[in-house]
């Protein structure tokens, strides 16, 4: 019996050890992440620098903006101040376009699904042009090497166009401009359907001008943006429209017809890198001292309210290697500019 209990005995004490030993772990593992949660509190670790990887960038070139030697501006965000952007941005590499065998056969199928059935004219190594006389003079020019087209017409002087006897409604309208792409070069992935943009035009002599109703219009123009990258928006010179568009009028019949069109197009590839950014108050001092690309001013005012400032990037038909990351300022009455994100450290002199 004695030795029974000498080993109940012994038994008792291995187990109260090992629980005071998981006890203190455990105390041991909160007290650990409670002062790791204080040091990064006192002294957090910074993050790792952004990668650079791609080296010095091109200078991003923005086209000819506004005369703004004469602008003045003004804060007036909720907060009441310039906001804190982040200190880096992704910068992603664009898909470029490759010399191939069949290039202008590929052209001549995209010319023939949009009814161009001439022969081509070669305006350059990679740029062919097509024409067609009905149902009115129109242009199909095509870079052979991305499939980009840019399609117009004479409809500004056409009778049946302006005149806008068979008007169609903005949903006729969507659906004429999506079965158009759909048989000619179908929209890619990266479009966004539910940011299609529908606006009811005018033909003036000042061009193409916004229409008060449907009544007083002659064209319904379609366009279709990307998808935001990152959560950040994809921004044109003109951040109203888009690369790709549609124009649709009246015609003869009760089917309306496609008069202008452009496709555009660059795939965003997998291939990043991070680089640091100006602060909010660098860009706009860039955007007072005239250094900055104004996008947008209906108002033609020059005392200009800044409303918001953003992060988003930039994108135009010319060679372009990167998605171009940009502070974007937005003021009241349709005001947008545009400054450079990415550091001058970091960008081809």
């Amino acid at each position: 019996m004695a030795d029974l209990s000498h080993v109940s005995d012994l038994t008792r004490k291995v187990l109260e050890i090992i629980g005071v030993s998981i006890v203190a772990l455990i105390l041991l593992f909160v007290f650990f992440n409670i002062g790791v949660i204080i040091k990064n509190i006192i002294a957090p670790t910074p993050p790792a620098p952004p990668t650079v990887a791609f080296g010095k960038l091109d200078k991003l070139s923005f086209p000819e903006s506004f005369n703004t030697s004469t602008y003045s501006y003004n804060v007036n965000t909720l907060s009441g101040t310039l906001p804190a952007l982040p200190d880096r941005v992704t910068v992603y590499k664009l898909e470029q376009p490759t010399p191939n065998l069949l290039s202008l056969d590929k052209a001549k199928t995209v010319a023939t699904n949009a009814k161009f059935l001439d022969q081509p004219i070669a305006l350059s190594d990679t740029s062919y042009r097509w024409t067609k006389t009905d149902p009115l003079p129109m242009q199909l020019t095509i870079d052979i090497q991305s499939l980009d087209f840019t399609l117009t017409s004479s409809f500004r002087t056409d009778k049946t166009v302006n005149d806008a006897l068979n008007m169609p409604d903005e949903e006729t309208a969507q659906t004429v401009a999506k079965t158009f792409f759909d048989e000619v070069m179908p929209l890619p992935d990266y479009i966004d359907s539910s940011k299609t943009k529908t606006t009811i035009l005018a033909i003036t002599g000042k061009g193409l001008t916004p229409a008060s109703s449907l009544s007083n219009a002659q064209i319904i123009r379609l366009d279709y943006f990307p998808k935001a990258i990152e959560k950040l928006p994809i921004y044109t010179a003109t951040p109203d429209t888009s690369l790709t568009y549609a124009l649709i009028a009246s015609s003869d019949s009760q089917i309306p017809q496609l008069v202008e069109a452009q496709f555009y197009h660059k795939n965003v590839t997998s291939d990043k890198a991070t680089y640091p950014i100006k602060k909010a108050s660098s860009a706009y001092e860039e955007l007072k001292q005239g250094k900055g690309y104004v996008a947008a001013n209906p108002s033609g005012d020059t005392a200009i309210t800044i409303t918001n400032v953003s992060l988003g990037y930039y994108i135009d038909a010319s060679n372009q290697t990167y998605l171009w990351p940009i502070i974007v300022f937005q003021g009241d009455k349709g005001f947008y500019a545009y400054v450079s994100a990415v550091t001058d450290e970091w960008v081809q002199k």
